[in-house]
């Protein structure tokens, strides 16, 4: 056996303190960064970073959340014990959960390619970069698309939701694949939710004031009304009355909703009311009144399996979306700089 020398176990004694020393400055320059706040599975939060979520989502609702406390107005309000928490707590732990959840998806979307970089640092300068080409579009005269100027949070939730639906629209579909057959069992099981309105057919009957005088055109439809209720027809009602009364078909259902909005909210109210055989009011809309007779009724509608395939397969990789990034924030190793995490104060 060989029996090491004291000066070999000095040796050993000093490359053992050298790699120790090693580690826990590597360990020092990374845990007590004062620039990041936390690690989600070795991606880095910056503080910037941090800072920027509590102030754009999450310093309003701290405020609604101990708003019946009425203390929002003291000049200790962010550190104050309210109810067995302080508003700062609460403030960076909303925040820490939100910039998990975002993390985890960011990591996701680097891994399958979508997003190489997703550093603070880069989307800072992305955004920079961004609002110097509106800002020379705008000076040329060019049309740009949404606001001349992108704050933090609306670029940031941009460009993430961009970058989400690349991931579904490629990786999500090979990903997540369904049969035809699974897609139409999933669209039998959800049809409730593609209910359309019910289409209501009507028979219009109708004076101009231009032709007939509002009030000798509100008796005569008075008297028409009446008439039908009895159970005449309406070319009965109409036939002696000529040019001055005019009569046409017509239905509300989806398709007519937005021109219905526009130019006969009043009749659409009043069909919207009516079954099969009713008979309306008299409608005042428009240069002219007018009644309508329900000639026909049809409810139990649903969008079409073919108009609906791609939106139950949507639905489904949406689902299954949220389903991973569930159990990714669930296993995702976090680790929080507690020194700066405690650090953070709002004032």
């Amino acid at each position: 056996m060989i029996r090491p020398t004291c000066k070999s176990r000095l040796q050993v004694l000093c490359l053992a303190w050298a790699v120790c020393a090693g580690a826990l400055a590597s360990f020092s320059s990374c845990a007590f960064d004062p620039g990041i706040i936390a690690w989600i599975d070795g991606e880095q939060i910056a503080v910037d970073e941090f800072m920027s979520c509590l102030h754009y989502k999450h310093r309003a609702a701290t405020y609604a959340q101990f708003a019946s406390y009425g203390a929002a107005d003291r000049t200790d309000f962010w550190t104050r014990r309210l109810s067995g928490q302080r508003p700062i707590d609460y403030a960076r732990d909303r925040t820490m959960k939100d910039l998990v959840s975002t993390k985890v998806q960011q990591i996701l979307l680097k891994r399958d390619g979508i997003q190489p970089d997703i550093t603070y640092g880069m989307f800072q300068k992305k955004l920079a970069d961004e609002n110097a080409r509106r800002q020379r579009a705008v000076a040329n005269h060019e049309i740009i698309y949404g606001p001349e100027t992108w704050d933090e949070s609306q670029y940031f939730d941009h460009i993430l939701n961009d970058n989400i639906s690349a991931w579904k629209n490629t990786i999500g579909t090979k990903r997540f694949p369904l049969s035809d057959n699974q897609v139409r069992q999933m669209y039998e099981s959800t049809r409730e939710s593609y209910t359309l309105p019910d289409a209501i057919r009507v028979q219009v009957i109708a004076v101009s004031y231009a032709v007939m005088p509002r009030e000798k055109a509100l008796q005569t439809l008075s008297g028409m009304r009446d008439n039908l209720r009895k159970g005449l027809s309406i070319e009965d009602v109409t036939k002696r009355k000529g040019s001055r009364v005019t009569t046409y078909e017509t239905t509300f259902d989806e398709s007519s909703i937005k021109g219905d909005e526009l130019a006969r909210p009043l009749q659409r109210q009043e069909a919207l009311r009516l079954q099969a055989g009713d008979i309306s009011e008299i409608i005042e809309e428009g240069d002219g009144c007018m009644i309508l007779r329900c000639t026909e009724r049809q409810s139990n509608r649903y969008q079409s399996f073919e108009r609906m395939r791609d939106v139950v397969m949507r639905n489904h990789i949406d689902k299954q979306y949220n389903t991973l990034v569930d159990e990714m924030v669930r296993t995702a190793r976090v680790r929080i700089n507690r020194p700066v995490y405690l650090g953070i104060i709002i004032r």
